[in-house]
């Protein structure tokens, strides 16, 4: 069996009926990859348009690269749109290094070019040899089961439906065919790391390991599946445990957790984070001000992270109706028979009367309540917070209906002794409802 019908037999019911780009740089492989997928369009089995991206940094051999494809674009029939940029001047101007300001303007590119051919997919050429590389380097720069997972064949936007064989293979391919190529000399030079693994690492390990390709593609396809089903435990476990509270983030009962677990939903907390940040925050007690300005805070059971926080301007509470205390949570008042609300730790009953030049905000220093049930007897906010185990880092934001320096209510905490409801006289029901 030849190369072509191997490999076309793998690629034709992965393909079947797509609308695809191809992106071609004029090498081996995207030129393999752009004479398979034109064989499928031949059979009927998909749509294909191509794609070129001129970087801006080999001079001449650049351009002839960009033309080469125009050429055999041309030869194949196959619309080609053609993108350029200067590479050396946009990374010196983003503060970004060659590889990964032309990785970011190509696939922005791509994207783009695919949405203007209407193509649902954009075909990548790596093959299993690049596998085998991205995997090394991720494991060498500390990645987890993510990284160990290397590329994926399918990620939504992006196939690479060539992962399966190797340069080796393409290449036999292409010579079956009589298909030239281009070859980029950079390529030889190791001065990335990715060209030092291709050049010298990897045939170095073949010598004693000569699957070295093949056992990392297999690692990788494996740490894939784990890593999705742990990924999958992750997602239940955030639906059951993340909160949010006026714009902090809440993970309860977060201490526990397995380590997996906590890394795999402090990563989703705080998006971009390197490792060291991440292990911190599950590592961490207490207060920990993290690089992105956001502070992370440990209970004996639950993970806050919050940014900085700017008590809002006073509300005067409505008589009836709605009131906004900004950032933090929405008040309704309405009138309510004078019976107490049981359990209703963001809905009470409070007395019409004392709630005449309220105000809804946060608290401050000096507040104080008179708690029910203590005969009028009075002690500060903070030490009734503490008495009631209302979490710390939420304190700040608690929302509280004051007159003056004497607390009504703490939402979520308790009420006053002072506006407690009475038989025969008016009440009102206020709701707070947190953003």
């Amino acid at each position: 069996m030849t190369q072509e019908a191997r490999i076309l037999g793998t690629l034709r019911p992965r393909l079947t009926g797509a609308s695809v780009l191809c992106a071609v740089s004029g090498g081996a492989d995207s030129v393999a990859l752009l004479r398979l997928l034109v064989s499928l369009r031949n059979e009927g089995l998909l749509r294909l348009h191509a794609a070129h991206f001129e970087h801006g940094i080999r001079g001449q051999a650049s351009l002839d690269d960009r033309d080469f494809v125009r050429a055999l674009c041309a030869s194949l029939n196959v619309p080609l749109a053609i993108g350029q940029a200067s590479v050396p001047m946009e990374a010196a101007r983003a503060g970004e290094g060659l590889e990964t300001c032309a990785r970011r303007l190509r696939r922005a590119f791509l994207k783009k070019a695919a949405a203007d051919a209407g193509a649902t997919r954009i075909a990548l050429a790596h093959h299993k040899d690049d596998q085998a590389e991205t995997v090394l380097m991720h494991l060498l720069r500390g990645g987890g089961l993510t990284g160990a997972s290397g590329m994926r064949a399918d990620d939504g936007t992006f196939l690479r439906p060539l992962l399966p064989f190797t340069h080796a293979e393409l290449i036999e391919y292409l010579n079956e065919i009589g298909q030239p190529w281009r070859e980029d000399e950079t390529n030889r030079v190791s001065d990335t790391p990715r060209n030092a693994l291709r050049n010298e690492i990897l045939p170095r390990i073949r010598d004693f390991y000569p699957g070295a390709a093949d056992a990392l593609a297999r690692f990788a396809a494996i740490s894939a599946d784990e890593d999705a089903f742990i990924g999958e435990i992750a997602e239940t476990v955030w639906r059951e445990r993340a909160r949010e509270y006026a714009g902090v983030r809440i993970l309860k009962n977060f201490s526990a957790l397995s380590p997996a677990l906590k890394r795999r939903l402090v990563k989703r907390a705080l998006g971009e984070a390197d490792f060291d940040t991440v292990e911190r925050v599950c590592a961490g007690d207490g207060s920990l001000q993290l690089p992105s300005g956001l502070t992370a805070y440990r209970t004996d059971d639950d993970l806050y992270l919050s940014r900085a926080f700017s008590p809002p301007p006073d509300v005067p509470v409505p008589d009836a109706g709605e009131a906004v205390l900004a950032g933090v949570c929405l008040l309704t008042v309405e009138n309510a028979p004078p019976a107490p609300v049981r359990d209703g730790g963001f809905t009470q009953a409070l007395d019409a009367e004392a709630l005449k030049n309220a105000v809804l905000r946060t608290r401050r220093t000096g507040d104080f309540i008179a708690p029910l049930g203590m005969k009028g007897r009075s002690k500060s906010l903070s030490d009734y917070l503490t008495d009631r185990k209302f979490p710390y880092p939420l304190r700040d934001r608690m929302p509280v209906v004051a007159r003056g320096q004497e607390i009504l209510w703490a939402a979520g905490a308790g009420i006053s002794e002072r506006a407690r409801v009475f038989e025969n006289r008016a009440a009102k029901r206020l709701t707070i409802t947190i953003y």
